[in-house]
C-alpha cells in the first residue's frame, strides 16, 4: 500500500497539472469567483483581522484582490513570513502592497523593518492555500507542512481563529490521505461554492 506521503506528492502532481492547464482566461475567472466569495464571507463573519498569503505562482489562488480589497475597507491584514529553519511563520500587519519585499523562494513577504509583527488570535480569519481540499476541509498543501503547523499552534493556545481554504472546482477530492499532524479548515472556498466544514477539529 502507497504511503500517505506517496500519495500525497501524486495528488500534489496532479493538481499542479490541471492548474498549470488553466487557460488566462480561466484562471482569471476562477479567481475572480473566489475573491467575491471571500469578501462575502468577510461581510457575514465581520473578522477582526484578515490573515492572508500573498500569492506568488500560477499554480495557486490568487488573493491579490483579497488583500487590495480588505485594505480598502480598512480591514487590519496581516501577511505572513516564512521562517525555512523550522518550517514555520510569523505574520505581519500591512498597510499597503508597497511594504511586501521578495523572501523566502521569491515569495512576497512583509517588510519586517517596516511592518509590525503579530500573532493570530480571536476573532481573525485566516485564508489557507492548498493545491487540493476534501469534504472534511483536510487539504494537501505544497510540502512545506507550514500552515499545518500554524494551525495547530493557534489550536493548542484556544485562539479562535477562522481558517478558510481556497481551491478550485477541479481540485476538490473526495478524500485526501492524512495523519495526525494534517489539519483541516472551517470553510472551503471554490470559484462555484462555499463549503462550510461541520466537523472542523476541535481546539484542543
Amino acid at each position: 500500500m502507497q504511503s500517505i506521503t506517496g500519495q500525497k506528492k501524486e495528488i500534489r502532481a496532479r493538481c499542479r497539472a490541471i492548474r498549470r492547464e488553466m487557460s488566462t482566461a480561466q484562471k482569471s475567472f476562477a479567481d475572480t469567483a473566489i475573491a467575491e466569495k471571500v469578501l462575502q464571507l468577510i461581510e457575514e463573519k465581520r473578522p477582526g483581522r484578515l490573515l492572508c498569503y500573498v500569492s506568488a505562482y500560477p499554480t495557486e489562488v490568487s488573493t491579490t484582490a483579497i488583500i487590495k480589497r480588505a485594505l480598502e475597507m480598512q480591514l487590519a491584514v496581516a501577511v505572513p513570513r516564512c521562517i525555512p529553519e523550522c518550517s514555520g511563520m510569523d505574520f505581519y500587519l500591512i498597510e499597503s502592497a508597497s511594504q511586501l519585499i521578495s523572501g523566502y523562494c521569491n515569495i512576497p513577504e512583509p517588510d519586517p523593518l517596516v511592518c509590525i509583527k503579530t500573532v493570530p488570535s480571536d476573532g481573525d480569519m485566516c485564508i489557507v492555500p492548498g493545491l487540493s481540499f476534501d469534504s472534511s476541509g483536510f487539504r494537501v498543501g505544497f510540502g512545506g507542512g507550514y500552515y499545518d503547523r500554524m494551525i495547530s499552534s493557534c489550536r493548542q493556545r484556544g485562539a479562535d481563529v477562522l481558517f478558510v481554504g481556497l481551491c478550485y472546482s477541479s481540485c476538490i477530492s473526495g478524500s485526501v490521505p492524512r495523519d495526525e499532524y494534517d489539519q483541516n479548515v472551517s470553510y472551503v472556498i471554490t470559484e462555484s461554492s462555499v463549503i462550510p466544514i461541520s466537523d472542523c477539529k476541535e481546539q484542543s
